[in-house]
């Protein structure tokens, strides 16, 4: 399973996607535009790229509560999600191998990526692969470790960074900023408190 030969070669760089979908409310557009994302970013390959036994670990923006949910959260439109998952999946990525995971918490029902998940196939808020894995800071300031949710950090595992062009006037820093949710409480807090 292999990442198309440009965007491989500039693993330094952010690619933003501009997606020219009319209407936020246009779930069909989202998925679309998901699915083509994924099958012009994969393919299968003899020779390069990464085992069909890995995983993938997806990072959406998952910021919400009940007040917020689907209409004003900051989180990554899961139609958008879902279709990546089908690109993928159609590319011949097993759907079981992809977890779509946030250091937030498990399950936020007015998110509604439980039922994106269901009907993908892919592990959302179930236990599976969710083990806390530690790494040290060396020189660390705020933290001397940092937990990780599983399988984030896994060594068998690739991570898919999907951000929400959208939050805290933040502009491109959110791609940055949406990897702060591979930790778990209270890791989460990068900036509060000095563990010594």
């Amino acid at each position: 399973f292999a990442l198309h030969p440009f965007v491989e070669a500039h693993p330094e760089a952010v690619f933003v996607l501009r997606t020219h979908v009319a209407d936020r409310k246009d779930t069909d557009a989202k998925q679309s535009i998901g699915r083509t994302l994924a099958r012009q970013l994969f393919s299968l390959q003899r020779r390069t790229g990464i085992p069909l036994s890995s995983k993938i670990a997806i990072k959406p923006n998952l910021t919400s509560n009940c007040r917020s949910g689907d209409t004003y959260a900051i989180i990554t439109d899961r139609e958008f999600v879902g279709g990546m998952v089908d690109g993928m999946t159609q590319t011949g990525f097993s759907a079981s191998r992809i977890y779509v995971r946030d250091g937030i918490g498990t399950n936020q029902p007015d998110t509604k990526y439980q039922d994106m998940a269901e009907r993908a196939g892919v592990h959302y808020d179930d236990p599976a692969d969710r083990e806390t894995i530690f790494q040290e800071c060396p020189g660390g300031v705020v933290f001397k470790r940092i937990g990780y949710l599983g399988p984030f950090m896994y060594p068998d595992a690739y991570l898919i960074n999907i951000a929400k062009f959208k939050t805290h006037a933040m502009g491109l820093t959110l791609c940055a900023k949406n990897l702060q949710g591979l930790t778990v409480s209270p890791y989460l807090h990068f900036c509060q408190g000095l563990q010594k």
